[in-house]
């Protein structure tokens, strides 16, 4: 019995001694009494070193690796550590990056922001700015993001902006001049937006008139059913729009309207 323990202790100490002397190559370790290579995303020194998983944001791509290889910029270790992917679309890194949260958002399209590794798309009446990455801005007052939410432009004549998200239509009776911040109450006789769309000219039908309003927007009347227009427009036309015309000597009871193609003044029935 004594003999058989000291046997089992003496075999294990010789077996401890052998292990501990056998040295292994480089990218190897000891597996058993052999030297087994390192799997793919391992590497060892050597020697009795076991095989260590490479650090964060590094690799190695085939059996016994010695070292690791850091990933180039613009990519990330995957998890297994043994390739490097690309960042995704829009974002960029630093060499030895470890995962794809750590890719940067930098590179957006326009009209978007980068927030950590994700781009988002301005909200309409914002912009993005390459001044102040990561946020969207307002424009100046009498001003609107474009279309594109890449930068601004001015408000044209008869819209006011008041914090500078969008250019909005002045009231009937309200006007305004290119870049404003509020309308102004029309002076007598001066023009005044009138409740139709802005169009673009072409835009009209046959039986509408294309009248100017500002200096590159229209809008369309059709002259035969609108009663207060005589043909045509004020700012460009024959015509006359009866409902800019503001008479002195108009007492109760009395209205400017449009009568055989021409403005004339009207007694209003009451009961």
């Amino acid at each position: 019995m004594i003999w058989t323990r000291f046997l089992s202790i003496t075999l294990f100490a010789l077996t401890t001694a052998r292990a501990q002397d056998q040295q292994c190559p480089p990218g190897n370790e000891l597996r058993g009494d052999e030297c087994q290579p390192c799997y793919p995303g391992g590497f060892s020194a050597g020697g009795s070193d076991p095989c260590q998983v490479c650090p964060g944001g590094s690799i190695s791509a085939d059996f016994g690796a010695s070292s690791c290889t850091q990933c180039p910029a613009n990519t990330y270790a995957n998890y297994d550590g043994a390739s490097c992917s690309d960042c995704p679309e829009y974002t960029t890194s630093d060499p030895g990056t470890a995962g794809p949260q750590q890719c940067r958002a930098t590179n957006c399209p326009p009209g978007a922001v980068g927030v950590g590794s994700q781009c988002f798309g301005c909200d309409a009446g914002t912009y993005a700015s390459g001044t102040y990455p990561g946020v969207c801005l307002f424009c100046e007052p009498g001003q609107q993001a474009n279309e594109a939410r890449t930068g601004c432009e001015t408000c044209q004549a008869g819209t006011y902006s008041e914090i500078g998200a969008f250019c909005v239509a002045c009231e009937a009776g309200y006007t305004s001049e290119d870049g404003a911040s509020e309308c102004m109450l029309a002076p007598s006789g001066s023009f005044s937006r009138r409740d139709q769309t802005l169009m673009r000219v072409g835009a009209c039908t046959r039986s509408q008139t294309a009248c100017m309003v500002g200096q590159e927007k229209w809008e369309c009347i059709d002259t035969l059913t609108d009663l207060q227009s005589c043909g045509g427009c004020w700012t460009d036309g024959s015509g006359v729009d009866c409902t800019l015309l503001d008479h002195p000597d108009m007492s109760d009871g009395m209205q400017i309207a449009c009568v055989d193609g021409r403005c004339q003044e009207e007694l209003i029935l009451t009961t």
